[in-house]
């Protein structure tokens, strides 16, 4: 037994103790609340919303391809949607139409610009920045801490200050190619500067503050060992020279 208003209009019981909206005659007619003003509440009777429900939740669930949230803004070019199972059964996502912007896998790894993401964060095809807004000139890091926790005593950082970029480590640091390669470690400061170790204003291409050991010697040019003059600094840091003549090292305003 149902009850139903019109030809078509609302059903009552029509299936079990379901409600169903028909156009006419058609059994897939559209069911429609509060077609020209007013909410829709489910579980609340003051409705703040269009439809506001209170309760456990919304399930949203499709047999044969993704469940979807589809949200546009009228007279926007596009619509945005929350999906689940539209590149995998299990995975979630964010779409722009129909490119996949976010991709969160079943297993937690997240995907920008990428729908298999390989790490708990993959950016592919694009760039990332981590920046401060408007005028702020806070100092920016990025920052990698053991496996155990946050231990601002055990960490390595990249930063950014107003001034210049860090890269600090609490333990040793090293920079190296990929094992088993020999690839190149290479300094390349633009324009005309220079780089320092020991030294934060080097005044040469290479500024070393502190002894220098080279098990195999100084290379200048194709010959090996040490065949030209070396320029450093006294104990009162004013540039001088160690000549090499025939073999002699000498030094001059040493």
């Amino acid at each position: 037994h149902y009850f139903q208003t019109g030809v078509g209009g609302l059903l009552f019981g029509y299936n079990g103790n379901s409600i169903q909206g028909r156009d006419s005659t058609d059994a897939n007619g559209n069911l429609i609340l509060n077609n020209y003003a007013g909410n829709v509440g489910i579980g609340t009777t003051s409705p703040g919303r269009s439809l506001q429900v209170n309760g456990t939740g919304i399930k949203i669930s499709e047999t044969s391809g993704a469940a979807t949230l589809e949200m546009v803004r009228t007279g926007a070019s596009g619509s945005w949607s929350l999906a689940q199972g539209n590149n995998d059964l299990n995975d979630f996502e964010i779409l722009e139409g129909a490119n996949t912007r976010v991709h969160i896998s079943s297993g937690g790894n997240v995907g920008i610009g990428t729908t298999t993401p390989g790490a708990k964060l993959d950016v592919s095809d694009g760039d990332m920045y981590l920046k401060s807004t408007g005028a702020s000139t806070a100092t920016r890091r990025f920052s990698i801490f053991p496996a155990y926790g946050i231990d601002t005593s055990n960490q390595f950082y990249i930063e950014r200050t107003t001034a210049q970029s860090n890269i600090y480590s609490s333990s040793l640091l090293q920079l190296s190619t990929s094992v088993g390669s020999n690839g190149n470690i290479v300094l390349m400061p633009g324009g005309t500067g220079n780089v320092g170790i020991g030294t934060t204003s080097p005044q040469n291409a290479l500024n070393v503050i502190g002894a220098v050991n080279a098990t195999t010697g100084f290379i200048s040019g194709a010959n090996t060992g040490l065949t030209t003059n070396i320029h450093t600094l006294n104990s009162s840091s004013t540039a001088c020279w160690m000549n090499y003549t025939g073999g002699i090292l000498t030094a001059s305003d040493c």
